[in-house]
């Protein structure tokens, strides 16, 4: 898993996590004044669809997404949107050290699919 894990008094290695902030477009009324971002981790599969990926959401936590669906009704969040949401990553019980990226490549395709392959197995 890419989190930090303790291990007596020192930390193992970090590893990074992508992610992609992104806030929801508001499609039946004027934009919220308050937008919710949420969390996309391309490189973490969702389930066992390849097309899924992990994402996190402050209401609701973990749960698996369509990568392209959200990022069809979605935007990017600005760094002052998501910056609540990525302390809360980055801090316990979470611990992630986060890479911000603005959207995904075909390497995490990539991994999501290996990820799969290794847990079907």
């Amino acid at each position: 898993m890419n989190r930090t894990k303790p291990h007596s008094d020192t930390l193992q290695r970090i590893e990074t996590t992508d992610v992609v902030f992104r806030i929801f477009r508001c499609v039946d009324g004027p934009q919220d004044r308050h937008p919710e971002p949420f969390a996309l981790f391309p490189g973490l599969p969702g389930t066992r669809d390849p097309g899924t990926c992990s994402s996190f959401a402050r209401l609701g936590h973990h749960a698996s997404a369509y990568y392209s669906g959200c990022i069809r009704g979605s935007r990017p969040a600005k760094p002052k949107e998501y910056a609540a949401l990525q302390r809360e990553l980055e801090a316990y019980p979470y611990r992630y050290k986060l890479r911000i990226i603005q959207r995904a490549t075909a390497k995490h395709f990539g991994l999501r699919t290996a990820e799969i392959a290794r847990a079907t197995v």
